[in-house]
Parts: C-alpha cells; structure tokens; sequence
C-alpha cells in the first residue's frame, strides 16, 4: 500500500501567515556536537537533509525507505540515518509512526512569537496615532480646512503631469472636444459612440 506522508498541522485561519522560510544553524555548536564531528559527510549531509525536510512539512515518516524516497536518497545512503538521526528527531506524540525535530518546532515558534508581537505593536501604535490624530483635529475649529482643501484648484490653463509628458513627447492633445462637452454642447459627435 502506498501511504502518503501526513502532517501534524493546526487548521489554517484568515491570520496564518507563511512560515518562516529558514531555521538558525550556528556553526559552533555543530563543531561542539561530538557525533556530528565523528559522522561521516554522507552522514551529515543525509542530516541536514532530514532537517530541511522537517523545516518545510513540519515532520517525515520513520519509516527508513520511504524516508529515504522522500529524501531523495539511493539504498546507500539511506543506511546514515543513524546516530545524528536519533539524538536530533523524536517521534510525534500524536503519531508514533512519524518523527520531528523539537528543535526546529522550538525555533518556528519562537519566530511565529515573535513575528506576532511585532504586529501586535505595530497596530498598537497604529491605533494610538490615529486617536491623537483624531484628537488633535477635533479640536480645531471647522473654519479651518484640511491641507488638502487648502490646495488649489489647477486653471484650465495648466496641463496635468501626463499632458505635459505628451507635449513633451510632441504629442498634440485636441482639448477642443473638453471645453464643448464642459460647456453643455449637445453636438451629436460627442454623444456617439467610438
């Protein structure tokens, strides 16, 4: 029977962002960890395999030859998921069948935690700027206009941006068809269609 991999997941909702595309991996306490020194590169590099793996799905089943398909991995090098495999992964306690890595779940939280503060804040803030906003101008009279109200208005003699681009470009814009249809002309060419 061909089973398919299944993960632990929570049900998705509006507010789920992406996971965070990478996991902390410092070099010094690789080097410290005395099996990962001793393993072999194969070994290792099945490792950090099985790692991204479980960074990206969240878990992978313990069953070493379909870990093996998933990984990617020829009969040979799915015989160096041993020792590094082990002390790293343990399996998940809602389904024995399959294995994580605490340490990357740890890590995806903290990250999740933190990414959530940082939003928390951020609208916090949002919203107390908005109410001294509000406060600030509702405490000025209504003879007062907005800086958008104080702006003028454009003449008819000034071009907009994109009309002075076409000039540039040596473009010439007919208004004619403008200063008719603003002046109520019934004129049937202008109530045609083009």
């Amino acid at each position: 029977m061909n089973a398919t991999p299944q993960t632990e997941t929570k049900p998705k909702t509006v507010n789920d962002k992406r996971n965070p595309p990478a996991f902390q991996c410092y070099a010094s306490d690789w080097i410290a960890d005395e099996q990962y020194i001793l393993a072999t590169a194969t070994e290792r590099g099945v490792f950090f395999s099985l790692l991204n793996y479980c960074w990206a799905n969240g878990n992978i089943t313990a069953e070493p030859q379909q870990m093996a398909k998933l990984l990617g991995l020829v009969t040979e090098e799915a015989k160096a998921l041993g020792a590094l495999t082990k002390k790293h992964f343990a399996p998940l306690p809602s389904d024995g069948s399959r294995l994580h890595c605490p340490e990357l779940e740890r890590q995806k939280k903290e990250m999740n935690d933190r990414r959530e503060r940082i939003t928390d804040g951020g609208r916090n803030g949002g919203k107390k700027t908005q109410a001294q906003v509000r406060e600030r101008t509702s405490s000025l009279p209504s003879r007062h206009p907005s800086s958008l109200a104080q702006a003028s208005e454009m003449s008819r003699d000034e071009m907009k941006r994109d009309e002075q681009k076409s000039a540039r470009k040596g473009k010439v814009i007919d208004h004619a068809w403008m200063d008719d249809y603003a002046n109520g002309s019934n004129d049937d060419e202008l109530t045609r269609p083009f």
